[in-house]
């Protein structure tokens, strides 16, 4: 079992992430059958848990992440399926969750220049308003 711990396994496959889940799952059904290395088997699930997590962290940017999260079987509904929880808390995952969830236009609009400059553009016309309402 301590073959799976190295993350150069996960590294020779098609999908790593997708198969570090795999072997969670798989571990996590065996884990219920044979207790008595119930230790070592946590001690697997959390490694590759941990090599999801650190796997996505070595992206650039968000296209990466993007294209490595779409490209494959849904890996963002999988993690949530099968709580993986610091996976699911990942940055890169959090944009897209928030992206699904308010719309690619909100994204940009809320969290971009356009609300910076909606905010200089209307102050002038706002904050004397609000002077004059509270004197």
């Amino acid at each position: 079992l301590k073959f799976l711990l190295a993350g150069d396994v996960y590294l020779k496959c098609k999908d790593p992430i997708k198969t570090a889940f795999d072997v969670c799952k798989d571990i996590t059904s065996i884990k219920n059958e044979r207790m008595e290395f119930e230790i070592e088997f946590e001690s697997i699930i959390e490694d590759a848990d941990s090599f999801a997590y650190k796997f996505l962290s070595h992206c650039d940017n968000m296209l990466e992440a993007r294209e490595i999260l779409t490209s494959s079987d849904k890996l963002l509904s999988t993690a949530i399926e099968q709580s993986k929880k610091k996976f699911v808390s990942h940055p890169f995952n959090l944009q897209i969750i928030n992206e699904q969830w308010y719309g690619k236009f909100h994204s940009k609009f809320f969290c971009g220049k356009a609300v910076l400059i909606l905010k200089y553009v209307t102050s002038p016309i706002v904050l004397p308003l609000l002077i004059l309402k509270f004197f």
